[in-house]
């Protein structure tokens, strides 16, 4: 079969139905294809009326081959699995169901399992029960989106013990760091279709893996946690503390819809070493200068300023100052 110039295998195509004046009843459908495979029975009632539609569907995505089809360079693999069902008027359609997957790759990430609940009806979508292993850890939580009308659409999501340092072939820069794990939580709510009035709160922390002794002592712990809060354009860091191997890094302050900043940071520094690490971790080859031990390095202030947005005549491109 051919389709956009695309040549897509069909494997199976099969059809057994039934009608008569008042209904048509699909006792089996089946079309399974290198992309896709789909199974459905179900039925259409008083078509000559309001029809009613009922059915249950399971179906597999094949996302590697969608997206040799689509000829897109995704580095997704693997297969979903959706199964629910369908009911209602032509006019008043709603679904429920699940999908799932088990070895499924999204973006160069392995998910080891993924599942996720779906509710759509004429109102708003809504994915529940979202469970997700990755990284050597789990997701949880859930969306809803409203599908008409100016209704607010919510995220809420938790992670916990995702090792960060498994993405090292994505970005080399982890390579400075000892095993870390990384867990946080967020919460965000907005009114479609602007994302004016979005509002969101989270945390996201660090927590270096212990009991790995056996790694390169160039590898520097990564632990702490920063909190934030979003609302309506302004940006707050609620005080938070991260520390770098013998580094530590304190920050708190706002930056607020008119690009006014006001930030409160400290750096403390009890070893250069440590500076050293940090830069081959992030691919500096060139060493700092060798000042020997130092007993602490400390560096804090305030930042206070405004932040203009303006476009040039000649272009449309964006500068901040």
């Amino acid at each position: 079969v051919l389709l956009r110039d695309q040549r897509v295998s069909l494997q199976k195509l099969e059809l057994e139905f039934t009608f008569d004046e008042n209904a048509a009843v699909v006792s089996r459908a089946v079309f399974a294809s290198d992309l896709f495979s789909l199974e459905a029975s179900g039925s259409v009632r008083d078509y000559q009326k309001i029809p009613r539609v009922r059915f249950a569907v399971k179906s597999s995505i094949h996302l590697e081959a969608v997206g040799d089809f689509l000829q897109q360079k995704w580095d997704f693999a693997g297969t979903v699995d959706l199964q629910g069902t369908v009911q209602g008027t032509v006019e008043n359609l709603a679904g429920e169901g699940t999908l799932s997957s088990e070895g499924l790759r999204l973006a160069g990430i392995e998910l080891d399992r993924f599942g996720v609940k779906v509710d759509i009806d004429g109102r708003s979508a809504t994915l529940s029960e979202l469970d997700v292993s990755a990284l050597g850890g789990e997701l949880r939580g859930g969306l809803k989106i409203p599908l008409s009308g100016q209704a607010e659409s919510s995220l809420d999501i938790l992670w916990e013990d995702m090792d960060i340092t498994r993405l090292e072939g994505m970005y080399p820069e982890l390579a400075a760091l000892h095993p870390v794990l990384a867990q946080g939580r967020l919460a965000a709510s907005w009114t479609a279709p602007s994302l004016d009035a979005l509002r969101a709160e989270g945390e996201i922390g660090f927590r270096s893996v212990p009991g790995h002794a056996a790694h390169p002592p160039e590898k520097l712990e990564l632990d702490g946690a920063i909190s934030f809060r979003l609302s309506h354009g302004d940006l707050e860091v609620f005080p938070s503390e991260m520390a770098l191997g013998r580094m530590r890094l304190k920050a708190s302050g706002r930056i607020d819809r008119n690009q006014e900043v006001d930030v409160s940071f400290g750096i403390d520094v009890s070893e250069l070493s440590e500076l050293n690490k940090l830069a081959a971790g992030l691919g500096h080859v060139a060493a700092l200068p060798e000042l020997g031990r130092l007993e602490r390095m400390s560096l804090a202030g305030r930042v206070t300023c405004t932040c203009l947005l303006y476009t040039s005549d000649a272009a449309d491109d964006l500068y901040t100052v």
